[in-house]
């Protein structure tokens, strides 16, 4: 049950940054860039709090612990960096007009 919470919390703060970008006028570039950022940076907190429960002090853990600070940012800011271009191009592709130019340059 807080398995499927913390997805849906994630999702809405992902739909409502995504949105406040789009809001801005910004580039589809620079909003999925801006959101990516955001996802990383919240996916920091994962591996740096998640060693407080397997004990800091034991070092044979220490390469995984260093290895996850680096990867949990980039296995999901890389896919939300894809998610949020595809989004703001689709969206500029619905709201504009046929011949019309888009926002992803």
């Amino acid at each position: 049950m807080w398995r499927a919470a913390a997805w849906l919390l994630s999702l809405s703060v992902f739909l409502v940054h995504f949105a406040s970008e789009r809001r801005r006028q910004r580039r589809s570039l620079d909003t999925a860039t801006y959101v990516a950022l955001a996802v990383g940076l919240g996916a920091l907190g994962v591996p740096a709090l998640g060693p407080l429960r397997a004990h800091w002090t034991d070092a044979t853990r220490l390469p995984l612990v260093m290895l996850s600070i680096v990867a949990w940012p980039l296995l999901t800011g890389i896919p939300a960096f894809v998610v949020a271009l595809l989004g703001g191009f689709l969206l500029d592709r619905a709201a504009g007009a046929p011949g019309s130019r888009s926002r992803v340059a």
